[in-house]
């Protein structure tokens, strides 16, 4: 009798442990599908910053060669103006 008590004891708490972690692994899953959710929002605006930065950094990198091409013909101008070039 005293083995049936205890089988039976075991058994519910075989079940309660059954339902807390079925209870476990949906929180779980549920936390992994916002994560992958909050890092792909992440991403993508990473992405967005990324596309705006390469997008300024070739006009800085246009007018960064303008100005270097406009001081170097300067240059060549007063060296010519200097050597009597004309």
């Amino acid at each position: 009798m005293d083995t049936e008590i205890r089988l039976v004891k075991v058994e519910q708490e075989v079940d309660t442990l059954k339902v807390l972690v079925e209870k476990n692994s949906r929180i779980t899953e549920d936390l992994r599908h916002t994560m992958d959710r909050r890092f792909s929002d992440e991403h993508a605006w990473a992405e967005r910053q990324f596309a705006e930065i390469r997008k300024e950094m070739s006009i800085n990198f246009r007018w960064l060669l303008g100005i270097m091409l406009t001081g170097f013909t300067a240059i060549l101008g007063i060296l010519g103006r200097i050597g009597g070039l004309y």
